[in-house]
């Protein structure tokens, strides 16, 4: 009996695994889509900075056919859309100090990220479609809001501060907590029934049911995890163009190799509110009477956005399959 239940326990591990570190698809880039090299500014302020990029790794502006290669300090706007291909990785900082690092095979969006410190706002929302992310979320402890929300093809992850990694797929989505965490996983399933995730556990959530049971999970295994995002080994893209070979910058890459920490020097502190320096007009000032307007339009829109993509999962999941959809009555006049 107890050989019987170690057996299913390597089992399910087995599955875990396969589950967590096999890779998403080949490619993620569409190949119809024009790449050029030539970069364009997106529509509005920017809302964050490439820091590395490491392979092919493909920028797409909302609205915009063509695709646009990543490297080391282009802006990130609302709507842009990241591929990130086979071997591609890819590093960026949005204006709240927050660091999102994908791995290869990934496509995420910057559905809207709005940071402004004087009003003491920050309210994100990002969408994985595929692949492998961790994000940083920086913690503000003094701002009034400071909603993170990063939505999968099963559930919601709000967040106010911390550091953890999602894998996404078609069918399922999980997320697993690092040091100093604690997430909200809200599965469109059973919206009535979210989970906490805390320091080095995960929850697992397939589509059409409620999380998964909270595990915890053992630091051979996180620090397995934790390499998928080390950029560490190579150069930015920008780097391996110019054909540049920095023998001190390798030095200090091999003695880096272990360490697959976020570096200290693109950290904020928690509660820090530093926006960085884009070079574009700074904002027309907010007067009192209309700060809690705008705060109020912004913030509901972005709820709205939410709102509504849940809605869609619950439809498409209730819609009956096949060709023959009866036609639905007329509105009574």
């Amino acid at each position: 009996m107890r050989l019987k239940s170690v057996f299913k326990w390597i089992i399910l591990q087995s599955v875990i695994s396969a589950i967590i570190f096999s890779p998403a698809f080949s490619s993620v880039i569409p190949k119809d889509m024009k790449i050029t090299d030539t970069f364009k500014l997106g529509f509005g302020r920017p809302v964050g900075e490439v820091k590395l990029s490491m392979g092919k790794v493909v920028i797409q502006h909302r609205g915009t056919p063509e695709g646009f290669l990543a490297e080391k300090g282009l802006p990130l706007y609302n709507g842009d859309t990241l591929f990130t291909g086979e071997k591609g990785k890819i590093r960026f900082k949005l204006n709240d100090g927050s660091i999102i690092t994908l791995s290869s095979s990934t496509k995420l969006v910057i559905n809207k990220s709005i940071y402004k410190p004087g009003q003491k706002r920050r309210s994100s929302f990002l969408k994985m479609i595929i692949g492998k992310a961790r994000f940083f979320v920086t913690k503000m402890f003094k701002f009034r809001e400071k909603a993170f929300k990063v939505k999968t093809s099963t559930f919601v992850a709000g967040v106010r501060g911390s550091d953890f990694i999602i894998t996404a797929k078609e069918k399922t989505a999980n997320l697993t907590a690092l040091k100093d965490t604690a997430v909200e996983v809200t599965s469109f399933a059973a919206p009535e029934k979210p989970v906490i995730v805390k320091d080095f556990q995960r929850t697992i959530v397939p589509k059409g049911m409620p999380p998964g049971r909270v595990m915890d999970i053992p630091m051979d295994e996180i620090k397995k995890l934790e390499k998928i995002f080390d950029l560490s080994k190579g150069q930015d893209d920008q780097g391996k163009k110019n054909g540049s070979k920095d023998k001190a910058g390798d030095k200090d890459a091999k003695s880096d190799k272990r360490d697959t920490r976020i570096p200290v020097d693109m950290l904020v502190q928690p509660g820090a509110t530093v926006e960085p320096d884009y070079h574009y007009e700074p904002e027309e000032p907010i007067y009192p009477e209309k700060e809690e307007t705008l705060h109020d339009e912004e913030n509901k829109d972005l709820n709205e956005q939410i709102v509504e993509e849940i809605r869609q999962e619950v439809v498409e999941d209730e819609l009956p399959e096949g060709e023959n959809i009866p036609n639905m009555p007329d509105t009574p006049q």
